[in-house]
């Protein structure tokens, strides 16, 4: 048995694409968390550029357009501004237009939802996602009584233990942190009320940073995947339950979202590997020029040392066209789909080779 995959991504449309390339073997062993994202800002009209109605519309052709019909997904709605829409919650609302599509969305579940909340989803979860996802933080740990919490989650919905799936959510790590937060974690898990109940427990980290500023323009660079290290350290230590694993791909948890008139983005590629992340950063795409994608990807391929090969992804292979200058060079989102594209596939092959047994 090999762990199961779980990766937070924001619902956004290179996150859909990358998902929508995935191999069909890839797609039965990971499970996305979609975080939905706010309403991006009309920074020239001074209003958001849409209504929620039409952002969620958006979200949920997104998401069916993944062709991960038959397999589920987690739905987060913390980052939304939004709680309602029509007197509905949010959360609820999307659930049921996206059973209409038949997609399959299983909702997270915060501590802080009351019960007059989860009263409102009880009907839906019931009768249609059967399973919840309650995600957890280190925050959740200390201003809650978790065993209180749990207990009432599960009596007002009316559900099981073993309906629930468990996020333990510790978000970005420092790579200085890797001990303390390898200890830390263990002792979370153990300290969860009902340890052996749960559906599954999930430990999602991830070593990414918030932004590339560190790296220098024309430069490559690795950054230590700590995350898969702080995992594969957990599962191989006495403790009570084996966590699955979880990360954020190949991008930080912090939302990112500034004047695109006044932003300043370099050219780069992100590409998994082994144990770090490769980063290939050009300049400043504005000034320099997209075109600077081509040899990015010309340096991954041709040298690296590190390039997984054409036939290992969608993404791969657009990495090797690009290094030929076939096709256009694509925007950040299309870097963002064939890194994360690649980022995924690697993932569940590396977890495949990890014997597990929670």
């Amino acid at each position: 048995m090999n762990s199961h995959y779980t990766p937070i991504l924001k619902a956004k449309s290179g996150e859909f694409k990358a998902l929508k390339k995935l191999k069909i073997e890839t797609r039965e062993n990971l499970t996305p968390l979609f975080e939905i994202p706010p309403i991006t800002y009309d920074y020239v009209n001074e209003k958001p550029s849409k209504t929620i109605e039409k952002h969620l519309q958006t979200i949920i052709n997104g998401i069916s357009g993944t062709g991960r019909r038959q397999f589920p997904c987690y739905i987060d709605v913390e980052l939304l501004d939004e709680i309602k829409i029509r007197n509905k919650y949010i959360l609820l609302s999307l659930l049921e237009n996206l059973r209409e599509k038949r997609e399959f969305g299983i909702p997270v579940i915060r501590l802080k939802f009351d019960n007059d909340y989860l009263n409102e989803l009880k009907h839906e979860i019931q009768n249609n996602s059967k399973r919840i996802c309650v995600r957890l933080t280190q925050d959740d740990f200390e201003d809650f009584d978790l065993q209180v919490e749990i207990e009432r989650i599960i009596e007002v919905l009316e559900i099981n233990l073993n309906q629930i799936d468990i996020v333990l959510d510790f978000g970005f790590l420092r790579n200085e942190q890797e001990s303390m937060l390898s200890q830390f974690s263990k002792l979370m898990v153990n300290s969860l009320p009902f340890l052996n109940d749960y559906n599954k427990i999930i430990l999602s980290l991830t070593a990414f940073p918030e932004n590339l500023s560190g790296i220098s323009g024309d430069s490559m660079e690795k950054i230590p995947r700590s995350e898969f290290k702080i995992w594969k350290n957990i599962i191989a230590s006495k403790i009570k339950r084996k966590p699955e694993f979880g990360d954020y791909a190949i991008a930080n948890p912090e939302l990112f979202e500034m004047d695109p008139r006044t932003i300043r983005m370099s050219v780069n590629l992100r590409y998994t590997i082994a144990n770090d992340w490769l980063i290939l950063k050009g300049r400043d795409a504005k000034r320099f020029g997209y075109d600077q994608f081509y040899g990015l990807c010309d340096q991954l391929v041709n040298h690296s040392g590190e390039f997984y090969g054409e036939d290992f992804s969608w993404g791969d292979n657009e990495i090797l066209e690009k290094s030929r200058q076939i096709g256009g060079t694509g925007n950040a989102t299309t870097w963002r789909q064939i890194g994360t594209n690649h980022h995924l596939e690697l993932v569940v092959d590396q977890l495949s080779s990890i014997p597990f047994d929670s």
